[in-house]
């Protein structure tokens, strides 16, 4: 691992811990260098986070792009399932649940160009889900009803898994606690026979 990387690796987890009240010195510390060592690499502490920032939202939203080539061929209910369980493996990490928490929490602290970032790729994973419930109402797997009410539902669906994670140690009880969730999620948008 190069020093740059592990620069970003360890203020990864001091961003976890700390959110953003870590200081360059906490950096240099655990990373076992000088604190002016860090700005061979980095301007300043709020370039350092950026750079963290979006690499992390980069490996969290390539897990999305995976899922949309990998369930071409699925069925509705495998498709969003797959999205649930992804989300609950990627946050199987707690520091990585942390970070998102802290994200979620600190926005507008967010540096423009990383907000701009994450915007772009939720959009893309708004668009994608939106996608599945069209071609879910088409196939007819799902009951014809309002997309963006059901879009919005699944929205608050993966909300709510990311915060119910964080009670959840056990992996068993994340898997478990995943698929009840999309279950009563599912039997309210599936068709009826």
């Amino acid at each position: 691992m190069s020093k740059k990387s592990e620069i970003v690796s360890e203020t990864f987890s001091l961003f976890a811990q700390k959110g953003y009240e870590f200081t360059l010195s906490d950096v240099a510390k655990v990373v076992g260098i000088k604190k002016q060592s860090i700005y061979n690499y980095f301007n300043n502490k709020e370039d350092l986070i950026e750079q963290m920032l979006i690499k992390y939202i980069e490996e969290y939203f390539s897990v999305f792009k995976m899922i949309r080539k990998k369930s071409i061929q699925m069925e509705t209910k495998d498709k969003l399932l797959i999205i649930c369980s992804s989300i609950s493996k990627y946050f199987e990490d707690s520091q990585k649940l942390l970070v998102r928490k802290r994200i979620g929490l600190d926005k507008n602290k967010l540096p423009r160009r990383v907000y701009e970032i994450l915007d772009k790729y939720e959009k893309y994973v708004s668009n994608m889900i939106y996608e599945i419930f069209k071609e879910g109402i088409r196939n007819k797997q799902i009951r014809n009803q309002e997309i963006e009410n059901i879009h919005s539902y699944f929205i608050i669906l993966i909300r709510g898994l990311i915060d119910g994670l964080f009670v959840l140690e056990a992996q068993n009880d994340r898997e478990k606690f995943v698929n009840n969730m999309f279950e009563m999620f599912w039997k309210q948008i599936k068709t009826r026979i």
